[in-house]
């Protein structure tokens, strides 16, 4: 029996499918509609659930931090730190040698060699690669430790310099968070400009100052 609805019936089904494609795009693009932001600097003022961060670049950030805010905080450690059997991440830069050079080192002992970040943030400038594994190996070139490292990625060797500063990274609480800090953190501007942040990474006593290039080593 001919059904003179079927053709409309027809239309409004590739409608509604056509629809939930659209939906289906278009959600991922408003997950990410939050623009990440790094901003590092020092705490001029902190309430509950704000912070004014004097961000390195001159400007002012006002930042709305999450009920649930995760706080980190990175304190130096001894070169005597650096030993076989150790996990630890390695922020390097390709020297004019050639080689994999230490701009900074940081412990991570609660962190398998398979993950990427074990959650920390990591401050990369440009030109700048991370590398996390475990230590193999330790040896020397020059006043360079030569450290064969076991990463995901495959075996690399990095060389670690004297100057080149090394720390490890502990839970940290809000309280923690204090004007005068040094932080650092991945911030999300919306639409509207408003800066939030769920985690924040506190830098005391020049953990993380790392020397401008690994060329200067």
């Amino acid at each position: 029996m001919h059904d003179p609805f079927r053709h409309r019936r027809h239309a409004a089904s590739l409608t509604r499918g056509l629809a939930g494609a659209i939906m289906l795009i278009l959600a991922p693009l408003q997950a990410v509609a939050a623009v990440p932001q790094r901003v590092r600097g020092q705490i001029e003022s902190i309430t509950p659930d704000h912070m004014v961060v004097n961000d390195r670049s001159g400007v002012r950030v006002d930042v709305q931090l999450a009920e649930r805010l995760s706080v980190l905080n990175v304190q130096p450690l001894d070169r005597g730190a650096i030993s076989v059997g150790k996990t630890m991440a390695f922020v390097t830069r390709l020297g004019r040698d050639g080689a994999l050079r230490a701009e900074q080192v940081v412990a991570l002992p609660d962190l398998s060699p398979e993950s990427r970040d074990g959650g920390f943030i990591w401050d990369l400038q440009s030109g700048q690669e991370l590398a996390i594994g475990r230590i193999t190996a330790i040896g020397a070139r020059a006043d360079l430790l030569q450290l064969t490292v076991a990463t995901r990625d495959g075996t690399k060797v990095v060389l670690v310099s004297p100057k080149v500063p090394v720390a490890t990274v502990l839970k940290a609480a809000r309280s923690d968070l204090k004007p005068g800090e040094a932080v650092f953190f991945t911030a999300r501007v919306d639409s509207e400009g408003a800066v939030s942040a769920d985690r924040v990474v506190i830098s005391r006593d020049g953990a993380l100052s790392a020397p401008r290039s690994a060329n200067d080593q």
